[in-house]
């Protein structure tokens, strides 16, 4: 059997944090439909980057007990290792193109948002791979001349949170299945397919590592309580304080966009109370689905004419909520929420 072959067997459907991003069937966004008097004034965004490359501790934790392996799961190991040289954690061609189509899709949502001289804010962690996610999201959006002006920061509020986090330990990575796990489950996000499952492992085998792998990632990057999650309040201080000043005519950008990594991502969802995070609320949506590649944020702010202002969330792209709060509904159903009362809750 080619090499190559061997490495369908790794199967796919969900991932944990290795799920690719879930592409919106329709090409094209349809234009979004303000609420009557209220048009689109602002837009706030935090993405995780896109597919990438394993990280190196996780292709040496494989690597390192090569000598343990059959001799087809070794083969699988060194097939993987010898792509992945010159590429550890660097953003995958799939991470760049979805990253591309958010930016894109989200220009064709808010078409009159982002002209050629729109005035917009972008910045990244200084991982490459958040760097080029940065770049591909703006190419995307139209704003591609911007690109000189987009930064990288060292502010922690831009890295990785789940540090600060205390961890409800479940051991993963000592077994050999599931060292090589994250091989089979990252490969689909650097181009390669993921059918004949049962080549590595047995049905049975691989779904117990895929229940494991989703509860490693949830005891590694959610937040238990709301406490917790207070980790990543620098960062949504940041959120609020950028969105207030351009509200109030001290800031001129239209849209700031920020890219990070899961680890802030999580702990910044969960500490907004949107549905699907908060484990206090005992939520149970499989990791994969809710921090995916290339998941994101955004907040969407409406002004009328008497200065009122309110706000739609989405989370990777779809309409969200807040199930502790009781939104503002207009005609076109979606959930919608005052600005002020937000702000509120986000603090409390």
């Amino acid at each position: 059997m080619a090499l190559a072959s061997v490495f369908l067997a790794f199967s796919a459907g969900a991932q944990a944090i290795y799920t690719p991003y879930p592409v919106p069937s329709d090409s094209i966004a349809t234009v979004d439909q303000a609420p009557d008097g209220y048009k689109v004034v602002y837009v706030s965004h935090f993405g995780r980057h896109g597919s990438r490359y394993l990280l190196s501790k996780y292709l040496d934790a494989a690597y390192d007990k090569l000598d343990k392996y059959d001799s087809l799961k070794r083969r699988a190991v060194l097939y993987m290792y010898r792509i992945h040289n010159g590429n550890v954690g660097k953003l995958a061609p799939l991470g760049a193109m979805e990253q591309e189509g958010i930016g894109r899709r989200l220009a064709q949502r808010l078409p009159g948002l982002f002209g050629p001289d729109a005035p917009i804010r972008a910045k990244s962690s200084m991982a490459d791979r958040c760097k080029k996610s940065m770049q591909n999201f703006l190419l995307g959006l139209g704003q591609g001349n911007k690109l000189s002006l987009s930064e990288s920061s060292t502010l922690p509020i831009y890295m990785r949170y789940s540090r600060g986090i205390k961890k409800h330990q479940f051991k993963f990575n000592n077994d050999l299945n599931h060292r090589i796990w994250h091989y089979g489950a990252d490969a689909v996000c650097i181009g390669l397919d993921k059918d004949l499952i049962s080549r590595l492992f047995t049905p049975q085998e691989w779904d117990a590592l895929q229940a494991d792998g989703d509860i490693y990632y949830r005891n590694k990057l959610f937040p238990y309580s709301r406490e917790e999650a207070k980790i990543a309040l620098p960062l949504l201080d940041e959120i609020i304080f950028a969105a207030d000043a351009f509200l109030k005519g001290k800031r001129k950008y239209v849209a700031e966009f920020r890219f990070g990594h899961d680890s802030a991502l999580v702990p910044l969802a969960a500490l907004m109370g949107l549905k699907g995070f908060c484990l206090w609320r005992d939520e149970a949506a499989a990791v994969g689905s809710l921090v995916p590649m290339a998941a994101n944020l955004q907040l969407i702010f409406y002004k009328n004419e008497i200065g009122n202002v309110i706000v739609k969330i989405l989370h990777n792209e779809q309409v969200t909520s807040i199930p502790d709060l009781h939104p503002e509904t207009y005609k076109n159903s979606d959930p919608y929420y005052s600005w002020s009362e937000l702000k509120a809750y986000f603090l409390k």
